[in-house]
């Protein structure tokens, strides 16, 4: 049992693999999320623009990944506040696949309203969306 692992100090055992191959897992989760930035604001906006231009930086060699991952800690913990993790299938009801692609999916500012409410989250129920173009 998860005890017993834990009383004899095995924690690798305890909380990965035990010897009949079960993992523990301190919590099930057997749906796909999808990590949403919320454009709530014109700071929201602003961050938004530095995580693209985060993205344009090319890969080529350890040196392009550490510029990369250095730029994205100076955003990091403001970009943090903007997103949100829904289960995939809730998004799906609100979004269009397209927009649920990403590492990092935009909800705009022109979405907002129809599908997240500060106070309570994303809205988990089909919202009708009037669009004009």
């Amino acid at each position: 049992s998860l005890l017993s692992f834990i009383k004899e100090l095995k924690y690798e055992s305890a909380f990965y693999k035990n010897e009949n191959g079960i993992t523990f897992k301190l919590i099930e989760q057997d749906y796909e999320t999808v990590n949403l930035f919320i454009e709530l604001d014109d700071t929201a906006n602003e961050v938004w623009i530095k995580y693209q231009e985060l993205n344009k930086i090319k890969i080529n060699n350890p040196e392009d990944f550490n510029k990369r991952k250095s730029v994205f800690e100076s955003i990091k913990k403001d970009f943090l506040n903007y997103v949100i993790t829904v289960p995939k299938y809730v998004a799906k009801r609100q979004l269009d696949n397209n927009q649920l692609e990403n590492n990092f999916n935009i909800v705009s500012c022109y979405q907002v309203n129809d599908v997240y409410m500060q106070e309570t989250g994303f809205k988990r129920e089909n919202t009708e969306v009037c669009s004009f173009f």
